[in-house]
């Protein structure tokens, strides 16, 4: 078994597409698990997750690896932003790259 950190390091796997769901809104009971429960749905695996609340308001910033073969990645930002309007959230997701080249220093 590899660990995250490793994963991360080696990058992903030639078949599997590596992504970031960025997440933030008002804190509400249950974002953190319905926005992993539509992920499992996806058949996503979820490597990392970090989450915060701060004065009513809550960010979440997961890493995840789309499996070849399950859906595509066009479906999972849908998905994910269809589940955060219904909760009264913004959910975001893109790729690791885009992801790291926007935050880069």
């Amino acid at each position: 078994m590899r660990s995250v950190a490793a994963s991360f390091d080696d990058g992903p796997a030639p078949d599997v597409t590596r992504f970031v769901v960025t997440a933030y809104g008002r804190d509400t009971p249950g974002v953190l698990a319905a926005v992993s429960t539509e992920l499992a749905d996806m058949g996503v695996n979820i490597l990392d997750v970090s989450q915060k609340v701060l004065q009513g308001y809550f960010t979440i910033v997961l890493f995840a690896d789309l499996p070849a073969g399950t859906v595509e990645f066009g479906t999972v930002r849908q998905r994910l932003q269809a589940r955060g309007e219904a909760l009264g959230a913004r959910v975001l997701a893109q790729h690791e790259e885009l992801f790291q080249a926007m935050h880069r220093p």
